[in-house]
């Protein structure tokens, strides 16, 4: 009895996953993601909220380096838009810039995220 119920709960994470609810592919995104960034930058933080919102802090060598990642982010297929949020010298390092960049994600092959 117990063995099935597991079998169906299985079954029924198989379904959501196929189904596209649990989107964007995780693994693949934070794949492209290490991709697209700047050898002169980093990412030290990384923050999801639901399956709409991504948010990233790092650091970078210059503000040129900083807006080359919001371009090849918003080249991603996995983000529909990427915006900086907040850019400033790095008052514990200096010579560092702090930045923050909040993402819309892609939820569907085609499909843009909703507005709040």
């Amino acid at each position: 009895q117990q063995s099935k119920s597991l079998a169906e709960k299985i079954q029924a994470i198989g379904k959501i996953a196929d189904s596209g609810v649990l989107s964007p592919d995780w693994p693949k995104m934070l794949h492209d993601i290490s991709r697209r960034i700047p050898r002169e930058a980093r990412i030290t933080s990384l923050a999801a909220k639901d399956t709409t919102d991504l948010f990233l802090t790092g650091q970078a060598l210059s503000y040129d380096h900083v807006h080359v990642f919001v371009k090849r982010l918003e080249a991603s297929p996995f983000i529909a838009s990427a915006k900086l949020t907040k850019s400033e010298i790095d008052a514990q390092t200096p010579g560092i810039l702090s930045y923050n960049i909040h993402c819309l994600l892609i939820h569907d092959k085609g499909s843009q995220p909703h507005a709040d």
